[in-house]
């Protein structure tokens, strides 16, 4: 499953959203571009997606629909997420938008953890 697409350039027709991948399973937070339809968001988690909350006044964190909550998981100020998900700009109206949190800060505080294991590792290692 591709991370990301190329950063848009000024022939693409539609003008896509920048958004924060973090997959645990593979020890990645990468900022990836993606349409603003849920289809798209869908495919960057893995599967049917899920509004599952906001970290910050402006971004909304989308999980897979379904995923076991024992598998691979994240977390970041106390609030964990199991397995891939997507960090986006979600306005007041219900709209999507560019992700505001900062990428550097995002790693300085979200730590990973496998199946089975009983310590966190943090994502900047």
């Amino acid at each position: 499953m591709p991370l990301a697409r190329p950063a848009p350039t000024e022939q693409d027709e539609a003008q896509p959203i920048s958004a924060v991948v973090i997959d645990p399973e593979i020890s990645v937070i990468a900022q990836v571009y993606l349409r603003r339809d849920l289809e798209a968001i869908d495919r960057a988690v893995g599967g049917r997606s899920r509004f599952f909350t906001k970290i910050s006044g402006a971004d909304g964190v989308f999980v897979r629909a379904g995923y076991d909550p024992r598998a691979w998981c994240w977390r970041k100020d106390g609030l964990v997420f199991a397995g891939r998900s997507l960090l986006i700009g979600c306005g007041a109206d219900g709209t999507i938008d560019d992700v505001t949190t900062d990428l550097e800060a995002l790693r300085d505080s979200v730590e990973f953890k496998n199946p089975g294991a009983s310590e966190w590792t943090p994502a900047s290692h």
